[in-house]
């Protein structure tokens, strides 16, 4: 065989090829599955009226169980009866109340689950010990004739305490030598908190135990230890409505005899003053005092409410940030405090972390959460969070809360692509022509295999990243050899189909090797069709186990 043209129709040929297969009528992939979930956005209710910034928890799966509320809204509640503290003192001596004399605790970090998880865990590992800066609370209750009591609590700086001596060794120690108080205790959320106060600030871990749940107030039976700021377990059983300041006003107002009223019929109704479905931060009276606000009661007559504005509602994609802000046209505030709520039930630790919480400009982050708390069917693309801003006046007893809502987007469509399209056999054999002018196949040339490559459209800031890259890699993978599609679209299987083709001249043996590479890659699409929800399968068992578990999960379609 004359060798003189063997690479003559390489060019050629290899430009016919990749026009051929890039004709090749495989739809696709754009996995529109993978954001298969209703678009519809939760609604919220009325929400936390307190100043708790809470972060993210450690893992992006674990739900705001009522054994976290609790511990929250415990929290929450100090904060307002410290504000009550401040406005009470500044009431009493005149002198104005700046932004930092208002207490702010963040919570982070929290875990709930058995005591058994902690059980032989040293107590210093998750409760801080009562040394260096640490806080002292003191609480106060006013009552005016046979009214109810009011509560406020100063908040300070203690930065003489000592470590004291070392006590049980474990978790079940303490639970077994320190008396009846933390027996009997079956569950457990441990956190870690940043207070802040005057300028200084301290982060520090704390643990809640749990032990059942009240049939009185339908709530956690719970015991909170510690050691920084002390005085959480009175917190914690304390129903007084907030002292409202100037006092002696205050008690002559229709207000009081509205707050007043509102405990008396739940007493007498046998209603919980903190109901287990409140706000976090809620405090018994708030219903009465949000009353008055709307209908501009306030106790200091003549005293107008003051306009207050807030951003209007955003919806941002999971991983992304916002921003709001409140303007006040009328007058300058003395204190603001930026909180959230979401509907009673979400999952996957709903959180919003502000930058700014006690500025009249704050920017948050986006954190999907969700609503209702299912995998499967897959919940709804977004969770919406009711954002507040507390927003307090010097001439005015109750601060005025202004709301608006955040709705974060976890849904991404396509979430990711990885295009069977792009799979083919590459390159061109070489071809020559024998003495006797019949051209031949004479070798394999620059024949070769190109699979699919993975494209995730998630941005790396979402925490759904990694579960839709693990996703598209599976995809990927199932194109190595030994895999799903291992054998399709070889070089050396197209070769052994052409290697005895001929013809009687160069374009006649190139129009036959176009005819067979289309029939060769029309077989191995139809065999990557037909496996197409077993490639599914594999990716989703794969990316359906990391978390978060709700959203582009396979929930048996494939």
């Amino acid at each position: 065989m004359n060798g003189r043209n063997g690479k003559v129709a390489l060019a050629f040929l290899a430009a016919l090829l990749v026009g051929l297969v890039s004709a090749v009528g495989y739809p696709q992939r754009q996995d529109p599955d993978k954001g298969a979930a209703a678009s519809a956005q939760s609604k919220s209710p009325a929400g936390d009226v307190s100043r708790q910034k809470e972060g993210k928890p450690a893992s992006s799966d674990i739900i705001m169980s009522p054994e976290e509320k609790q511990v929250r809204d415990t929290y929450a509640r100090l904060m307002r009866y410290q504000s009550a503290a401040v406005e009470y003192d500044a009431a009493t001596t005149g002198i104005p109340t700046k932004p930092d004399d208002y207490v702010v605790f963040e919570l982070r970090d929290l875990h709930s689950g058995p005591v058994d998880e902690i059980s032989d865990r040293p107590v210093g590992d998750i409760v801080t010990s009562r040394a260096g800066d640490v806080t002292t609370v003191t609480p106060h209750h006013l009552v005016y004739g046979l009214g109810p009591r009011h509560a406020y609590y100063n908040v300070g700086w203690d930065g003489t305490a000592q470590p004291g001596a070392s006590g049980p060794r474990s978790v079940a120690e303490t639970l077994t030598d320190t008396g009846a108080k933390y027996r009997g205790a079956t569950q457990y959320t441990s956190y870690e908190v940043t207070v802040r106060l005057s300028g200084r600030q301290r982060t520090y871990r704390a643990v809640a135990l749990h032990r059942g749940t009240s049939q009185l107030s339908g709530k956690p039976n719970t015991m909170i230890l510690d050691n920084v700021t002390p005085e959480m377990n009175t917190v914690l059983a304390d129903e007084s409505p907030r002292v409202i300041s100037p006092w002696d006003k205050y008690i002559k107002s229709d207000l009081y005899l509205a707050v007043a009223k509102a405990i008396r019929e739940a007493g007498k109704s046998g209603r919980p003053l903190i109901p287990p479905d409140a706000p976090i931060g809620y405090l018994p009276g708030d219903d009465a005092i949000l009353l008055a606000a709307r209908k501009q009661i306030t106790p200091e007559a003549g005293c107008p409410i003051p306009t207050v504005n807030i951003s209007a509602a955003q919806t941002i994609m999971d991983g992304s940030t916002s921003s709001f802000s409140v303007s006040t046209p009328d007058a300058t505030p003395s204190a603001y405090s930026w909180s959230f709520t979401v509907p009673s039930g979400g999952g996957n630790g709903p959180s919003v972390d502000f930058t700014a919480p006690g500025s009249a400009n704050t920017g948050t982050d986006g954190h999907w959460f969700a609503y209702p708390d299912q995998e499967c069917p897959n919940t709804n693309c977004a969770g919406t969070y009711t954002i507040y801003c507390s927003v307090s006046f010097s001439f005015l007893s109750n601060p005025i809360l202004v709301s608006t809502t955040l709705a974060i987007n976890g849904c991404w469509f396509p979430a990711g692509i990885t295009d069977p399209n792009e799979a083919r056999v590459t390159g061109a054999p070489t071809i020559g022509v024998d003495a006797q002018g019949i051209w031949h196949v004479t070798g394999m040339g620059t024949l070769g295999r190109q699979i699919p490559h993975k494209q995730v459209l998630v941005p790396a800031t979402s925490q759904f990243f990694q579960k839709a890259d693990a996703h598209e890699q599976a995809h990927v993978d199932n194109w190595g050899s030994g895999q799903l599609f291992g054998n399709t679209h070889q070089p050396a299987d197209f070769y052994a189909r052409i290697k005895d083709f001929t013809g009687t001249s160069e374009d006649d043996l190139v129009s036959k090797l176009i005819a067979d590479l289309k029939a060769y890659t029309d077989l191995q699409d139809a065999f990557v069709a037909a496996n197409h929800n077993r490639d599914e399968q594999i990716a989703y068992a794969v990316s359906d186990a990391i978390a978060p578990r709700y959203l582009y999960q396979n929930c048996g379609r494939y």
